[in-house]
């Protein structure tokens, strides 16, 4: 197992992307993935989580002091 985290901040962006038809922002940060605090969590679980393609995936995020919900519909990478 992977080193764990509290927190992982989005650093990037793609446009077009699943994150960005979310809403997403870099500098977000994932606090819950599908309902699993960020804490209980490592890096390479979230990867793979986030790497599933035609699945729904419910993010957390905290931005500037507020906390939101995100939707994530991710597919395929060319």
């Amino acid at each position: 197992m992977g080193k764990r985290f509290d927190q992982f901040e989005i650093t990037a962006i793609a446009p077009g992307s699943p994150a960005e038809q979310a809403g997403l922002q870099r500098g977000d940060i994932i606090k819950a993935v599908d309902m699993q605090p960020a804490s209980a969590l490592d890096l390479a679980a979230v990867r793979r989580i986030l790497q599933n393609s035609g699945v729904t995936v419910r993010l957390t995020v905290g931005r500037n002091g507020s906390t939101l919900n995100a939707i994530l519909n991710l597919r395929a990478r060319f």
